[in-house]
């Protein structure tokens, strides 16, 4: 996945274009799309394997083309064009729970004493806070 300045507002203009359910956008109008946003912004022009790289983000999404899908006998199946790369590290869950709750705890304590000194600056202002 590309690393540049421009790429959040590219994803912007992306998914913009993806939640519109009265357009049907090619790969070429996404380009387009894409470009005019970063011209508003005196930002360079993209290319359209920029916007496909974009599109493209292994074990999650995917944008084939037409002669991909041909080649898959017009299957739309996820996994077929997805490829799924299972990741276990072999971490220990019973450890890891135990380090999540420590911290959970830790972020907890100082939570409440957050708490407590915010409403005691509010008690000696004269506007007591009352928890119900």
């Amino acid at each position: 996945m590309p690393v540049d300045k421009q790429v959040l507002l590219r994803y912007q203009v992306l998914n913009k274009c993806f939640r519109n359910r009265y357009r049907d956008y090619t790969i070429d109008d996404l380009v387009d799309e894409c470009n005019k946003a970063l011209r508003r912004m005196d930002k360079p022009d993209v290319s359209k394997r920029t916007i496909q790289n974009d599109i493209d983000i292994p074990g999650y999404c995917h944008g084939a083309d037409f002669d991909e899908i041909n080649g898959n006998d017009y299957s739309l199946v996820p996994s077929k064009y997805i490829k799924f790369d299972a990741q276990d590290n072999q971490e220990d869950y019973a450890t890891r729970m135990k380090q999540l709750q420590a911290e959970l705890s830790e972020v907890m304590k100082e939570e409440a004493d957050s708490r407590d000194r915010l409403m005691a600056l509010f008690d000696e202002l004269g506007y007591k806070i009352e928890l119900v």
